[in-house]
């Protein structure tokens, strides 16, 4: 169980490392990089939860796909303005849905 969540942290640490460049130099590649490495940890089991959801795994989630939402938005939009408005949101939602998740693990010993 502690390789899974040492596994965990370091796919979500790069994958921050790749968001935070990609979101301050406009990089779509790069965010699709880092979230390769954000969503590996669930395809590989290593966040198994068991067969229900805590209130605070459930917002995790929905901070998570909230955050690549706005993502998606970013990606999609054309106007460079907004584009900023959709970057900071995601980056921020995205943030939360880490430390709701560093929350999660940290209850689950």
């Amino acid at each position: 169980m502690q390789k899974e969540k040492l596994y965990t942290a370091l796919c979500v640490t790069f994958a921050g490392l790749c968001f935070f460049p990609a979101v301050l130099f406009d990089i779509v590649v790069l965010f699709v990089i880092g979230a390769v490495f954000d969503w590996l940890p669930l395809f590989l089991g290593w966040m198994k939860t068991g067969k229900e959801f805590s209130k605070q795994e459930a917002l995790h989630a929905f901070f998570t796909l909230l955050a690549y939402e706005f993502a998606v938005f970013w990606i999609l939009e054309k106007y460079a303005e907004v584009r900023l408005i959709f970057k900071s949101i995601f980056l921020e939602l995205w943030w939360v849905a880490v430390m709701l998740g560093v929350y999660c693990s940290k209850r689950k010993k």
